[in-house]
């Protein structure tokens, strides 16, 4: 048996999180909607206007949310990334470890420089805009894989913001290689619609035979289609993904499992608070789901249940009382009538 069920790689950023109306993220100089990369003095300004409505910070990365999500529910995983030996990454390797995630942070040194944050804007609609700076980990290369742990994991998990800066695509690629070499499946999360537009065909390169689940959502799909018709990006993913998820917010998911499709509807929620995380913490569970033994749609199912979880509260992430009370509606669903 494997060491580990999930292999992450991520950029680590320290989130903040914001209420915000959406005109006035335009007064900010902030685009509304995606993630706007801003140096560290733009981010440090724009926190210090905030002020007093600093919101709770937190843990943050695409990957790291979707890692969370997996060793909540119960799943073994490893988290690759790059923090400094600032108050904000000293923070950061202790979370890790205190979710249950072993990491290369508590194997390897931690480099002088700043940790990167992510200030993150949750408006009335329950959507939500980024701005932030890598920081430290603009540096993540192949020096943050722990090849061991790596090859001794049953899936290699691949966040879509590591296709920048050119460094850390030197990275993945090694990382696929070896998974690769070693029979680790690859999934690869496009993370994020601004990614695609810039990067796509890096992400064209990384799918041809190499991905096993691609992660997405329905603007994402779109654009890597290079298309407004949903139908046509479904068949049209068929060609470079060999299975993969959309997820469609309130429509739920559309699963192809490289022979069928599937449909997951969404859980409903009462209230739509903040929908950063959802689809990271949909890929964590989906793919704590796979590791357990279950299928796609069982996994869908988990998956969907998990991320409406996400959506109703602020933090962009699940608990452990998340996770049990996600469990158990989820054992409840293949329970005998």
């Amino acid at each position: 048996m494997p060491q580990y069920d999930v292999y992450a790689m991520g950029h680590a950023v320290v989130d903040y999180n914001y209420d915000a109306p959406i005109n006035n993220l335009t007064l900010l100089g902030v685009q509304p909607g995606v993630m706007n990369l801003i140096s560290p003095r733009q981010t440090k300004e724009l926190l210090v206007y905030l002020g007093k409505h600093q919101g709770a910070k937190e843990l943050g990365g695409s990957a790291a949310n979707t890692m969370t999500a997996l060793a909540h529910l119960g799943g073994r995983g490893f988290h690759s990334c790059k923090v400094a030996n600032d108050l904000n990454g000293k923070a950061y390797a202790k979370g890790l470890t205190k979710i249950g995630l072993a990491t290369n942070l508590n194997l390897q040194p931690l480099a002088t420089g700043t940790t990167g944050e992510c200030i993150i804007f949750a408006t009335p609609d329950g959507y939500h805009t980024m701005a932030g700076h890598l920081g430290i980990s603009q540096q993540y290369s192949t020096n943050e894989i722990i090849e061991n742990a790596l090859i001794n994991s049953t899936f290699l998990f691949v966040e879509g913001y590591l296709m920048h800066p050119q460094n850390s695509q030197k990275a993945v690629i090694k990382a696929i290689e070896l998974a690769k070499k070693n029979h680790v499946k690859v999934a690869l999360s496009f993370s994020d619609l601004s990614i695609v537009k810039a990067y796509k065909q890096p992400l064209v390169q990384l799918l041809k035979n190499s991905v096993d689940i691609l992660f997405c959502n329905k603007d994402e799909a779109l654009e890597f289609c290079n298309t407004a018709n949903p139908h046509i990006a479904n068949s049209t993913l068929t060609d470079y993904a060999k299975k993969y998820i959309i997820t469609l917010g309130k429509d739920g998911a559309l699963l192809y499992d490289g022979k069928n499709y599937h449909h997951i509807p969404a859980y409903n929620t009462t209230t739509i608070v903040n929908t950063v995380g959802a689809g990271d913490t949909f890929a964590g569970a989906f793919l704590f789901g796979l590791t357990q033994g279950k299928n796609f749609v069982e996994s869908g199912k988990l998956a969907s249940l998990a991320a409406s979880k996400v959506i109703a509260k602020r933090a962009p992430r699940i608990n452990k009382k998340d996770a049990s009370t996600i469990i158990a509606a989820w054992l409840s669903l293949h329970s005998p009538a």
